[in-house]
């Protein structure tokens, strides 16, 4: 599978990730046209939709927000998962402290 890079990407093999909370998608999703395609401009609004579509050597690249637990259980292979920026993260939270908030399960690295 081969994707192409968008005039709107930084560069190809990273994907784009932001959440949106329940109730914002539909407003979001309108200002786009209903189009997200994993760019800066037209981030994917969960990380499993952007692993989905990623390819070996892609970066999945978290903008800055409060995402919530996320459990992967066959993750794709030579992917990198990261935040955008170290100074303005993503974080991921939970309403319970105890919680799992990343869990990848069958991951290599």
């Amino acid at each position: 599978t081969t994707r192409s890079t968008t005039e709107d990407s930084e560069c190809e093999g990273v994907l784009y990730v932001q959440y949106v909370h329940e109730g914002q998608e539909e407003s979001m999703l309108m200002d786009l046209g209903g189009n997200r395609n994993g760019t800066r401009r037209a981030p994917y609004t969960n990380i499993p939709s952007a692993l989905r579509r990623a390819l070996p050597g892609d970066h999945v690249v978290l903008l800055p927000g409060l995402y919530p637990p996320l459990v992967v259980l066959q993750p794709p292979q030579d992917i990198t998962l990261r935040s955008d920026s170290e100074s303005n993260p993503a974080v991921f939270v939970s309403s319970h402290p105890s919680s799992t908030l990343l869990f990848l399960y069958n991951a290599v690295g």
